[in-house]
């Protein structure tokens, strides 16, 4: 089934295919973000960071197992077997990733100190991963990312963490609250502006 038609069903809904590509969509983009905060919680010792990506873990695992569940109902012509293996495996392969992000991160929840070299060798990587909180009186604050355009200014949001809620992959219309936890990602330089925006230090992109 090619791409286009896939994404096009007569009545609307979704089908079993579509709701496995979005999925493993999702599956890669978390265990690729899952990495990132790793590697940025070693770098920076910020448990606040290994925490949440025990939490996020923890969803990855279940979302992983509906994965699996969608996969085995989905209907194959005869001598396609190996295709629903291949989807098998890849989501087995983003859990191995999500998996061994937990394991980076139980390093700095146990208070084990890094190398210096390790530091040295995340310190100097073009692109980053930053936790902030939204202050009150951040320019972020009651926006919708639509209107905020921050990939225009080289970052991207990749999870939005409110209370006990997490939204993934937020779009122009998820509008930010104060004491909002953001994750967002770019070049080094591009971030560090987004904190203090974030903070409420800075009050332009």
């Amino acid at each position: 089934m090619s791409l286009k038609r896939l994404l096009k069903t007569p009545t609307g809904e979704q089908t079993t295919e579509e709701r496995i590509l979005t999925m493993l969509i999702q599956l890669k983009d978390t265990s690729e973000l899952l990495i990132s905060l790793a590697y940025t919680a070693l770098l920076t010792n910020n448990k606040d960071i290994a925490e949440d990506i025990f939490e996020l873990e923890e969803t990855f695992d279940g979302f992983h197992t509906e994965f699996e569940l969608e996969v085995l109902r989905m209907e194959l012509e005869e001598g396609e077997e190996k295709r629903r293996l291949g989807l098998i495996r890849l989501g087995v392969a983003a859990e191995n990733l999500a998996d061994a992000a937990s394991q980076m991160a139980e390093i700095v929840l146990r208070g084990v100190d890094v190398h210096p070299l390790m530091r040295l060798a995340l310190k100097d990587a073009e692109e980053r991963v930053s936790r902030q909180v939204v202050d009150a009186n951040s320019i972020l604050a009651h926006k919708t990312l639509g209107q905020l355009r921050l990939e225009d200014h080289g970052t991207r949001i990749f999870a939005v963490k409110r209370k006990d809620q997490w939204t993934y992959d937020p779009r122009g219309r998820f509008k930010l609250l104060p004491g909002d936890i953001i994750y967002a990602g770019g070049y080094k330089e591009a971030v560090e502006k987004l904190e203090e925006v974030a903070q409420g230090k800075v009050q332009e992109l």
